[in-house]
């Protein structure tokens, strides 16, 4: 997987696509955008801090609004990053991402009390030590969107898209997982975190999986809930370009939620007994 510069200048920000957002209009369009490093400290861990932020504005439509920010990490990163987030000029903490891939998003909370104007939000580029960040960061970059969570979403007669993206990730290593009694398979150790925001409870919602085309062997994919661990639901073997629809329920409260989606791949085609990297089409529907 690539992810943080190191030695050359971001590129091709704008290749990092959004996913369409709940019926609340964002206040602007997604914005990308770039950082240069004149120099970075070490942080905890193995992680390089940019002594450049970002700041941005958050315009509330009504005083008190609490909004919602998607930050994406550029498909050109080449090296994974975790950005943390401020109010600005105080500099009072608000929210720290998970580590994201390139390509990959999260939809974090900006808690209350933001006015129509005069309000800001301090981001910091924390690069972690891999890919090309080999201890040093010369640049980054995001896609950022801020909008308004409704308190009352309206209800749709017909199904609202929430998420539709394509992903894939490289794996570490394949682990021993049996879905088939006496069938080899194993899974991938990572997972693909997808985030939506949620109309609230009562709304039922159903996710679609498709195989992509470059996929050469089968695979099952399992969703999983990161804040209990379990597993919400499991898709049947697919081959490249197969699809599968399941339901997530209609118990997930409003605002920003997330759920893992994991593979298992199986011996066959191209895969002889190690799933090396896998992808998946997804598509969140909200039928209410």
């Amino acid at each position: 997987m690539l992810a943080l510069l190191s030695t050359r200048k971001l590129l091709a920000l704008s290749t990092l696509a959004a996913a369409p957002m709940v019926a609340s209009a964002a206040l602007a369009d997604p914005e990308s955008w770039e950082v240069m490093c004149a120099f970075s400290n070490a942080g905890p861990g193995d992680t390089t801090i940019c002594n450049e932020g970002k700041v941005l504005p958050v315009s509330a439509p009504n005083l008190g609004q609490k909004m919602l920010l998607r930050i994406g990490a550029p498909t050109s990163h080449c090296s994974d990053i975790t950005y943390e987030i401020t109010r600005f000029p105080d500099f009072a903490p608000l929210a720290v991402t998970r580590r994201l891939a390139p390509g990959e998003d999260q939809i974090i909370e900006l808690a209350e009390g933001w006015a129509e104007e005069g309000d800001y939000i301090s981001i910091t580029g924390i690069g972690h030590i891999g890919g090309c960040n080999v201890g040093q960061m010369h640049s980054w970059g995001a896609l950022t969107e801020v909008f308004p969570l409704d308190a009352a979403p309206v209800a749709s007669s017909s199904p609202t898209l929430l998420v539709s993206t394509s992903l894939s990730v490289e794996c570490g290593a394949s682990l021993p997982f049996e879905v088939t009694p006496g069938v080899a398979s194993m899974a991938c150790d990572r997972l693909i975190p997808i985030d939506f925001v949620s109309p609230g409870r009562g709304h039922e919602l159903d996710l679609t999986l498709t195989a992509p085309a470059t996929h050469c062997s089968t695979v099952t994919y399992m969703i999983n809930d990161p804040a209990t661990g379990s597993t919400l639901a499991m898709s049947p073997r697919l081959s490249a370009g197969e699809s599968f629809r399941l339901s997530l329920g209609a118990n997930w409260d409003a605002g920003p939620q997330v759920i893992d989606i994991g593979a298992v791949g199986y011996v066959d085609g191209c895969n002889v007994g190690e799933i090396q990297s896998w992808g998946v089409d997804a598509q969140l529907l909200q039928l209410n």
